[in-house]
């Protein structure tokens, strides 16, 4: 007889947020397929939304970075959130969820810069990586954080 590798309990919240990453690398593969053009309006548009200009004048106090700069470290937040979320349900390890998600983080990330090089009118940014790097980073420390937390909630009468 086979034996199962991951329970019915276990595979609903790990397929869930498999979905969620997909859907996440998505919306990425669709704003980097964008022309120059599209790029820019939609950072016009996101730049005058009141939310996003309180927040650009706030941290424009610390940071002089774009609209669209910006867009990168909050995408990367939204994919490393996902990417986390998937690994804390797939790894056993707090230690191994950590550097599977950073791996693989970092693989979008220079995968979605590396692909810019063959779109016309786009080009590959280095400071980019660093901007996602703050992203995904920051949303792993934060899910993992959050694991601990429910670990330690979960197991205190143990």
């Amino acid at each position: 007889m086979q034996k199962k590798l991951i329970s019915n309990k276990a595979r609903k919240p790990l397929v869930i947020s498999l979905v969620f990453v997909l859907i996440a690398l998505c919306i990425l593969f669709y704003l980097t397929f964008q022309t120059p053009d599209d790029t820019v309006a939609l950072s016009e548009r996101v730049g005058h939304l009141p939310l996003v200009e309180n927040f650009l004048n706030w941290v424009s106090a610390f940071v002089d970075w774009s609209v669209r700069q910006w867009a990168h470290v909050f995408e990367s937040l939204i994919i490393g959130i996902c990417v986390s979320i998937f690994y804390a349900f797939a790894a056993k390890n707090i230690w191994t969820m950590l550097v599977l998600a950073v791996l693989t983080c970092m693989c979008i990330s220079l995968c979605d810069q590396s692909i810019r090089i063959f779109i016309v009118g786009r080009h590959f940014d280095s400071f980019d990586l660093v901007l996602d790097a703050l992203g995904y980073v920051g949303a792993i420390v934060v899910v993992s954080i959050c694991r601990e937390m429910y670990r330690l909630v979960v197991n205190r009468d143990k």
